[in-house]
């Protein structure tokens, strides 16, 4: 089953400063993984979160670079995961909270 959104998906995120920011996510389709874009610095990182049989992972598809993760809902050890890549907090904590939010938003949504 496919489903998508063809309207982008705003959500709250905390950056490095314990701020509350805004983050975008368009485009999302869920096959048997989740396809989205995320906004970054004005510009779609085109991703795709991936369940395996034990772990998850994100696939940044643009880049052909693939981070292990922990559940989609946590955003410490998948902050930490995101950053020894980005090597940037904010960055990290956007994508965090952007898988989140889109796992999150995906389960309501089947839920209906």
């Amino acid at each position: 089953m496919i489903m998508s959104w063809d309207k982008k998906m705003d959500y709250i995120y905390k950056n490095k400063d314990e701020v509350k920011c805004v983050g975008t996510i368009r485009s999302i389709e869920t096959f048997a993984y989740y396809s989205f874009d995320i906004v970054i610095n004005n510009r779609s990182e085109w991703c795709r979160l991936i369940e395996n049989e034990l772990d998850w992972e994100i696939c940044f598809v643009m880049r052909n670079m693939t981070i292990g993760l922990a559940h989609p809902t946590d955003i410490f050890w998948n902050t930490e995961a995101i950053y020894e890549v980005f090597e940037d907090l904010d960055i990290s904590l956007r994508i965090a909270y952007g898988i989140k939010s889109v796992f999150e938003n995906y389960n309501k949504k089947s839920a209906s």
